[in-house]
C-alpha cells in the first residue's frame, strides 16, 4: 500500500488571537478530510499566533499506479496552497510504501482497470474463508 504523508507551516501574521487561530486550522483539516478523506490535524506551535504546523496523512489502496498516488498528493497540496488562511512557508509531503512486497500493481493496467480487477478479487460478502474461520474460531470461545 501507499502512505502519503506531509506537514505544511502556514504563516499567519493578521490573526487576531489563538482561538481564530485555531479555528481556521480546523476548518482546512475539516475540508481536507471531507475532500480527500484524509488525517489532518494540527501537529506543532499551537500556541504560536504567527505560525501554524499541521500534519496529514492518507493510505493510498495497494492497486493504484504510483503516478496516480503521487497525483492524488500534489492534488492535496494544491488544494492546501489554494486554500491556506496565510501563506505557506513550508510543504514537506512524502509518497512512501508500506509492506514488504511494495505496491500490487500492473502499469499496464489504467486506473479503472485496477479498480475492477481488485473489485473482482473481493469476496461478494466482504469476508475470505480465512476470515470465516476466525470468526467462528472467537464464536466457539465464548
Amino acid at each position: 500500500m501507499w502512505i502519503a504523508a506531509g506537514r505544511v507551516v502556514i504563516d499567519c501574521d493578521g490573526i487576531g488571537n489563538e482561538n481564530a487561530k485555531h479555528k481556521r486550522i480546523e476548518e482546512l483539516a475539516t475540508l481536507l478530510r471531507r475532500k480527500f478523506n484524509v488525517s489532518a490535524l494540527e501537529i506543532a506551535d499551537q500556541d504560536s499566533l504567527n505560525r501554524a504546523v499541521f500534519g496529514f496523512a492518507a493510505v493510498i489502496p495497494e492497486n493504484w499506479k504510483e503516478r496516480s498516488a503521487r497525483e492524488f498528493l500534489e492534488t492535496l497540496a494544491r488544494t492546501i496552497d489554494e486554500n491556506a488562511f496565510g501563506r505557506v512557508i513550508v510543504e514537506d509531503c512524502e509518497l512512501l510504501v508500506h509492506g514488504e512486497e511494495g505496491p500490487m500493481i500492473d502499469d499496464d493496467l489504467d486506473y479503472g482497470q485496477q479498480q475492477a480487477r481488485h473489485r473482482d478479487s473481493v469476496p461478494k460478502s466482504g469476508i475470505t474463508e480465512e476470515g470465516r474461520a476466525r470468526i467462528q474460531r472467537l464464536r466457539q470461545r465464548r
